[in-house]
């Protein structure tokens, strides 16, 4: 999230978004245009009353199976063939690595991931519902990511590209969602947008600068416009990526998460450095 300076006679007063939303009207926010040494990313902090918000930094060892501050690991519906964990990794600032092993299935089935499953608390007509973020590929080759909200909770891996794909180039198991993708089994082989209402897919294809860096961590946002979810934006690093305009029924409980299956033999995985996630309360209408 980018945001212009506003700039009185007693200097530096806020900050307004790109949508001219005050931030300090509705919650405090850290990072974006003034933060230094940034690469890309902003995140809505806890502690508004108008404001739901969620920041996980992954600090301290809070165990290896199980629910975590109401994050869960989670498995695909067929399992057999993948082995996978998770687990903090003593690492600065704290990490938590998803790690997949296995027969090379090249099947969404068998999937891990980290998501709050079955809890949809998150839906699009909050208003400026958005997600962020930090994650790291170890070892690109034969990674298949997704990453942001789905409706599918944690069974079913949420969007994936095997190379023999629908018209929109990648194929879903949710019915609603919207995220980043990444696929080397297909066309997917750079960050790239994608969202699905109502079974219809659409996505942004990326280009070869936002290709990703074995090792290297990227900042990956999305932001639904501030009505009703009319509108999704993608930024990698701070960078606008491009829009997906309808992007899902703004009215669906989505679950926000990080997902991976593997399409050879070896352990692959994601490293997540934060994950952050905002909307407007509900007003209980």
């Amino acid at each position: 999230m980018h945001f212009k300076k506003q700039v009185s006679l007693h200097g530096l007063r806020s900050y307004l978004t790109r949508l001219s939303t005050l931030v300090a009207q509705r919650a405090f926010a850290a990072g974006g245009e003034a933060s230094i040494g940034r690469q890309g990313g902003t995140v809505i902090l806890p502690g508004s009353p108008s404001v739901v918000a969620v920041w996980e930094d992954f600090l301290g060892h809070v165990g290896d199976t199980g629910a975590m501050h109401g994050w869960e690991m989670v498995n695909g519906d067929n399992d057999t063939g993948a082995t996978s964990s998770l687990g903090y990794t003593s690492a600065t600032n704290g990490v938590m690595r998803l790690s997949w092993s296995g027969t090379p299935v090249n099947a969404p089935a068998h999937c891990i991931g980290i998501s709050t499953n079955a809890m949809k608390n998150w839906k699009a007509n909050q208003g400026n519902l958005r997600f962020g973020a930090r994650v790291k590929i170890p070892v690109l080759a034969s990674v298949n990511a997704y990453i942001g909200f789905s409706d599918s909770g944690g069974a079913d891996f949420p969007a994936y590209d095997t190379g023999t794909n629908a018209a929109a180039g990648f194929l879903s198991n949710m019915t609603d969602g919207v995220g980043f993708m990444y696929s080397n089994l297909g066309s997917s082989t750079v960050w790239r947008g994608v969202a699905t209402k109502g079974d219809a897919d659409q996505s942004i294809a990326g280009t070869s600068s936002q290709t990703p860096t074995a090792n290297t961590y990227d900042v990956l946002e999305i932001e639904l416009s501030q009505d009703s979810g009319q509108r999704a934006d993608f930024y990698l690093n701070g960078a606008h990526m491009g829009r997906i305009t309808d992007p899902l029924n703004a009215a669906s409980g989505l679950s926000p998460g990080v997902w991976l299956f593997g399409s050879d033999t070896g352990t692959l995985q994601i490293d997540i450095d934060w994950i952050n996630v905002s909307s407007n309360r509900d007003t209980g209408t």
